[in-house]
């Protein structure tokens, strides 16, 4: 994890940050006391979830990052394929729509033209009748469709071909002619392919353009400092550097080679992608795309949050004296700003916890308080969960029948109150990393528990793939694997969740530990600020 440079900050403005450290620590675990105010200004309160909705609509701007894409292996480039026919279906089911109403010269141009983005003034697109053109006729009686795009790229050299918006037909790319004038040859190539490449390019160069967070611009430095390593070997390669670098558009021309007959019969050009350039750009794109449907993921669950009927985060009426006067008393108001227990629970129970909680809080947090954070022991039958975080509103809601939920949800508020850990650049290894050995464990899991994962139930892959979630997780297996805690606050379920990596223990390991350490030193709590 990087170290940030920051300014101390005084016990008096972590008062009102409500984050609180108790009496009695040593002045090297807590702030030094000669500190000044940031530039004068009275900090009150932490920036929360500030980050998910700074990113969001910008990256929402790119229409292709909300397509559903396969999740794959982020060190396999296997899924290159995968990820161009995605696009192509979704650039093939807009043109489809538009030829079925008959409107290809009025909608079918503006969409081409839009789509085009940085290469429009580079391209021409037309649906040429086959009536009427030449070229077109050979396209409609090869591709058996009547309705054909002509791509035209504008430059020094001609480099044109010919393609069908539906075609069903199974013929190879390459030259075709009539048998009546066999030296009238036109290229036919997968227009929907050349589209999505295009589209590819396009959207990566719109991006890497725009400052939307240290996130995504790690994706491309990373790329670019492994590729600077390489160079000698990869000389195709120097286009993506000077895109990454320089931030120049991909040129188009990397989509065609030169014809090797040059007897004026065939064009001098077809489509042909280079297979070393291109599968870099789609994983580059893939990267940004899954970081985006993170971001996504975890604004719409903390939407969903508020949306919800029950109302674990509001405080029961009519509370018994004997439970309100256990609440009063509680000890976990040294820790939070508000305790609440539900009429049910076992307050003798409720006293061993806290107990439990108060020694582990001591040991592995430092005794960190955060006084603006709500604490409630609920019945969470109606939200079918053994606990809840609600981070707008710093809840933090255990199941009084499942306490051993309690560690996660603790790692949920870290996350949230320390400024969104989990889209930090630091914890992307670990991200990628937990995915990676999930989706290698889930070959072997049951099919039942397979067929729920890749379901739309609430506990699907995109649940467990939240960034915020997966962070929570982490801090479990930090805590009961790594650090072999045994408490009532921590029994994690579902073990597939969990999944074994002896890399992952690695990076948990060293990510958590640095973590803790730097929340005994007050460094993780200046950071967010």
């Amino acid at each position: 994890m990087k170290k940030k440079q920051s300014q101390l900050i005084t016990d008096e403005i972590l008062y009102q940050m409500g984050v609180y450290f108790p009496p009695g620590i040593p002045d090297s675990e807590s702030f030094s006391r000669n500190t000044d105010f940031l530039e004068g200004n009275r900090i009150i309160s932490l920036k929360r979830e500030s980050t998910y909705k700074a990113m969001l609509p910008k990256l929402n701007m790119h229409s292709f990052l909300n397509l559903s894409f396969p999740m794959v292996d982020y060190y396999s480039e296997s899924h290159y394929g995968n990820i161009i026919k995605v696009i192509g279906k979704f650039i093939q089911a807009k043109l489809c729509k538009i030829k079925n109403e008959d409107s290809l010269a009025t909608q079918g141009i503006p969409f081409l033209c839009d789509l085009a983005g940085i290469y429009k003034d580079k391209l021409s697109f037309s649906f040429p009748s086959p009536e009427e053109h030449g070229g077109a006729e050979i396209a409609a009686a090869t591709l058996k469709t009547s309705h054909i795009l002509r791509v035209e790229l504008i430059g020094p050299e001609k480099i044109e071909f010919y393609g069908g918006i539906g075609s069903t037909s199974k013929r190879k790319m390459g030259f075709y002619h009539m048998r009546r004038n066999p030296d009238y040859n036109i290229g036919i190539a997968n227009v929907i392919d050349f589209l999505a490449h295009m589209s590819v390019c396009n959207c990566l160069y719109s991006i890497i353009s725009e400052d939307i967070s240290p996130l995504i611009s790690n994706i491309f430095s990373k790329e670019l400092d492994e590729l600077n390593v390489n160079i000698n070997d990869h000389a195709l390669y120097t286009p993506i550097i000077r895109f990454l670098n320089d931030k120049e558009a991909i040129p188009l021309e990397f989509l065609f080679k030169r014809s090797n007959r040059q007897d004026g019969h065939l064009p001098p050009y077809y489509y042909s992608p280079d297979y070393t350039l291109y599968p870099k750009l789609v994983h580059l794109f893939y990267q940004v795309a899954d970081v985006f449907q993170d971001v996504q993921n975890e604004f719409q669950h903390r939407e969903s949050l508020h949306k919800k009927i029950a109302t674990a985060y509001i405080t029961k009426k009519n509370i018994p004296l004997s439970i309100q006067k256990a609440m009063d008393s509680s000890g976990f108001h040294d820790y939070f700003g508000y305790v609440e227990y539900d009429e049910d629970v076992d307050l003798d129970a409720v006293g061993k916890i806290e107990k439990e909680y108060k020694a582990i809080n001591k040991q592995y947090f430092s005794g960190s308080r955060f006084m603006d954070v709500t604490l409630r022991f609920r019945k969470l039958g109606k939200h079918k969960a053994s606990g809840l975080y609600y981070p707008s509103i710093h809840n933090l809601c255990v199941d009084i029948q499942t306490p051993s939920s309690f560690i996660h949800e603790h790692f949920h508020m870290l996350d949230e109150q320390l400024g969104d850990l989990s889209l930090e650049v630091d914890f992307d290894t670990i991200v990628k990393t937990y995915k990676a050995a999930f989706l290698k464990e889930m070959e072997n899991f049951d099919p039942a528990v397979t067929k729920k994962l890749n379901s739309s139930s609430k506990y699907n892959l995109k649940y467990f793939f939240r960034r915020a979630e997966i962070f929570a997780r982490c801090g479990e297996i930090y805590f009961n694997r790594i650090l072999k805690v045994k408490s009532s606050l921590l029994e994690p379920t579902l073990t597939y969740a969990y999944p074994e990596s002896e890399e992952l223990n690695r990076l948990i390991e060293k990510y958590y530990e640095q973590l803790l350490n730097e929340l005994s030193s007050s460094a993780v709590l200046k950071r967010a600020v």
